[in-house]
């Protein structure tokens, strides 16, 4: 092969390479966003049957579970979390929208710890453009980062 025929074939595999990784990212993201819809469904339903208190959750748990035992994610827990997370996003379009393209765990752990939906917002843009994993985000709210990188450590 000459130089010439070695580049071009070299960037014809790259091309390649390249293509299916964004296919691969495109395909994580819109499953990502149904998986995001069906929990913010889920925590609507359960908000909206509150007045049940935890034996709803509990025994949708238990339905869930029974209905699809090849799926995880249905715990009394995550279900708690299902609807702290529609609470959280339910007024805020933008805060819904952004928190579509991080993983469920990562939004979970997000809503919880973190109060402000500015700083939720800061927090899912950070993860999502960094690759932050869960520890990591995890270590980057202990450490209070949105307050040391945006308001220069001020309270």
């Amino acid at each position: 092969m000459l130089a010439t025929e070695v580049k071009d074939f070299k960037t014809a595999i790259n091309d390649i390479v390249s293509k299916i990784e964004k296919t691969q990212l495109k395909i994580f993201e819109n499953a990502n966003a149904s998986l995001m819809d069906l929990y913010f469904y889920i925590g609507k339903a359960i908000d909206d049957k509150i007045k049940w208190g935890n034996k709803f959750i509990e025994e949708l748990s238990v339905e869930l579970k029974l209905k699809f035992p090849n799926s995880k994610g249905y715990s009394p827990r995550n279900l708690h979390n299902m609807r702290k997370y529609y609470l959280a996003v339910k007024d805020d379009e933008k805060l819904k929208e952004y928190s579509y393209k991080i993983p469920w765990s990562h939004n979970s752990l997000i809503m919880d710890r973190v109060k402000n939906n500015n700083q939720k917002i800061w927090y899912i843009k950070e993860t999502y453009n960094n690759g932050w994993s869960y520890d990591y985000l995890e270590t980057q709210i202990k450490r209070d980062a949105y307050k040391r990188q945006i308001l220069g450590g001020q309270t």
